[in-house]
């Protein structure tokens, strides 16, 4: 990833989890809707086997599911630099074997994948 100079580093509780993230103004980090949509779905109890966060942004939901359980997280978003982003913070976080980004619009790049979960959080 290319450090730039309008990068930033932050600490956020997602989950009950405490991720570092590197973030750009460009590309969506974690918000109130966040925290509460990632709340919502680890109350659901459901199992997450496989898990699709729709438009990641900086890979916050994504990084918090990892931490919580999921066997395999994938994370799709639109934006290159989110990806590069998203990228950088699932190592940033040590879940790189769990984690996996994907860039393409919308469904495509998981193309016929079925989920257990599917989150996205439309606040970004």
């Amino acid at each position: 990833m290319r450090i730039t100079q309008t990068m930033s580093i932050g600490k956020y509780v997602v989950g009950g989890h405490d991720l570092r993230l590197f973030s750009d103004p460009l590309v969506f980090k974690p918000t109130l809707t966040t925290l509460l949509l990632t709340e919502q779905v680890l109350s659901t109890g459901r199992k997450m086997h496989t898990v699709l966060d729709l438009g990641c942004g900086s890979g916050p939901i994504a990084i918090a599911l990892a931490l919580s359980g999921a066997q395999h997280v994938y994370a799709t978003d639109l934006m290159p630099r989110a990806c590069e982003l998203a990228i950088s913070n699932v190592e940033l976080n040590h879940v790189q074997k769990i984690v996996t980004v994907l860039q393409g619009d919308l469904f495509e790049p998981v193309n016929q994948m079925k989920f257990d979960i599917i989150v996205d959080d439309v606040s970004g």
